[in-house]
């Protein structure tokens, strides 16, 4: 989440499997508001959007730069937690959307 003028809030959604992509992929991945760029050391998270629904004023770019090793740690734990193909059991969705309530 991340807070644009007059403290309007703006979240990005995004996979896993983009993340996976950016580690493999030798060329920025992503279309549209999020892209991934990485390099030996680092992976770069860009994050495009304005800054609210309703009437937006300002166009946001955000930048995370963060431990290439760091983020393949990240993802492998959550394959490790959720295996792949499980994302969608609907257990889980039930589980998520409580704690969100």
């Amino acid at each position: 989440m991340f807070f644009g003028g007059d403290a309007m809030e703006v979240g990005w959604i995004f996979s896993r499997e983009l993340l996976v992509a950016g580690l493999a992929s030798p060329t920025p991945v992503g279309e549209g508001d999020v892209k991934i760029d990485s390099d030996v050391e680092k992976m770069r998270l860009h994050l495009y959007g304005w800054d609210g629904d309703d009437r937006p004023t300002e166009w946001l770019t955000v930048v995370l730069e963060m431990p290439r090793e760091g983020v393949d740690q990240f993802v492998r734990d959550t394959y490790r937690l959720v295996p792949d193909g499980l994302e969608v059991d609907p257990a889980i969705d039930r589980l998520i959307n409580s704690i969100n309530e």
